[in-house]
């Protein structure tokens, strides 16, 4: 049985062993880079990255991160985030503008970096 993400084997007795899966790219962040939710979101969660490493069962990178709130308090921390979907951005200029409709909408705020291209990211053994 398996699928995209982990490969498992069924031992007799259904006990289940998960098969690690190898790091195939490079990191997408480091620490003391700041994050958010992916471009063309009015309300987008904002981080800093506090630690990064390798799911080797989930195979994926997962960060410790921390939380920011549009005015620039710290908020919770949050443990193994997949970054899947989470941007790099530049250090975001707190307080955050926030637009007139009544919605707060703080998203156009954000400065987003552009992703390091496929062919930099796989990871040679």
């Amino acid at each position: 049985m398996s699928n995209d993400k982990t490969l498992a084997t069924v031992k007799h007795g259904g006990c289940v062993q998960l098969t690690r899966k190898p790091c195939t790219t490079a990191s997408p962040v480091n620490p003391g880079d700041w994050i958010a939710d992916e471009p063309g979101m009015t309300h987008p969660e904002i981080a800093r990255v506090k630690e990064v490493f390798w799911d080797d069962i989930a195979g994926e990178w997962v960060a410790n991160i921390t939380m920011y709130s549009p005015d620039g308090q710290r908020g919770r921390f949050e443990p193994a985030v997949p970054m899947e979907s989470w941007r790099r951005i530049q250090r975001p200029d707190f307080p955050l503008t926030l637009d007139r409709t009544g919605y707060r909408c703080w998203g156009s705020s954000l400065e987003y970096l552009p992703e390091v291209g496929a062919e930099n990211k796989a990871v040679t053994s």
